[in-house]
């Protein structure tokens, strides 16, 4: 009898790409539009998710990390305000050159705009305080442009991207 294998989701893509990295553990704290990626973290037990109690929380975490290890730190938010919330860690990495990468979870994308609170202009918000801001719009898109994501961190002078 064959064995049927399902391909891997984007995010489990992400997340195998993670470990690749040596990611050993991911920061977060989980809403709606990320639940497929705490799915694939589920199934993969060599980066291990930590809770925290508030996106700020897990920022902070991601940016201690980095400067314990000298390692890239990894942040998990939701779209919308929970991005909003991890801005001071993520601005304090910013101006102290600690490589952090904020994963960032987004609503479907539909025109036109629905005007929904998660749904806001993240990137430009971000643009003041990060290296880049990377949008991934084809799940084919996501290894090639979280590989530029993860070497812009500790590029020249680190920082968060």
């Amino acid at each position: 009898m064959a064995v049927s294998r399902i391909a891997p989701t984007g995010a489990d893509r992400l997340v195998q790409r993670l470990r690749e990295y040596g990611v050993r553990q991911a920061f977060g704290y989980p809403g709606g539009p990320l639940t497929p990626l705490y799915d694939a973290l589920y199934r993969e037990p060599a980066v291990r998710h930590i809770l925290a109690r508030h996106e700020q929380g897990a920022a902070f975490m991601a940016d201690g990390a980095a400067r314990a290890t000298g390692q890239t730190g990894v942040c998990i938010t939701v779209c919308g305000p929970g991005a909003f919330n991890a801005a001071t860690p993520i601005a304090g990495a910013f101006s102290d050159s600690i490589p952090v990468l904020l994963i960032n979870g987004q609503v479907p994308s539909r025109e036109p705009r629905s005007g929904y609170y998660h749904e806001n202009d993240q990137l430009r918000a971000f643009a003041p305080f990060t290296k880049a801001q990377i949008r991934v719009e084809k799940v084919d898109d996501l290894v090639p442009l979280l590989d530029r994501a993860w070497q812009l961190t500790s590029q020249d002078r680190p920082g968060p991207v």
